[in-house]
């Protein structure tokens, strides 16, 4: 079973919203490599963001660069 490693450094804009963004790395538990080309699934309970599906890439990186901030990702 592949492990999440999430980190989601927050940035703001000059305007009155805050926007932020998610880097999720997926992992090999048995060894720790990346894995590639899983899919990884976001959504807002609070519809926030449309769902959508990342691939990771070489790196097992998925990233979703712009998100507002706010509750209910999933």
């Amino acid at each position: 079973m592949p492990a999440v490693q999430i980190s989601a450094p927050l940035q703001t804009s000059a305007s009155a919203q805050a926007v932020g963004g998610l880097k999720i790395r997926v992992i090999d538990n048995s060894d720790k490599s990346a894995v590639i080309g899983a899919a990884v699934t976001l959504s807002n309970t609070n519809k926030l963001v449309a769902t959508s599906t990342i691939i990771t890439d070489v790196n097992g990186i998925a990233l979703f660069p712009v998100l507002r901030v706010g509750a209910g990702y999933v």
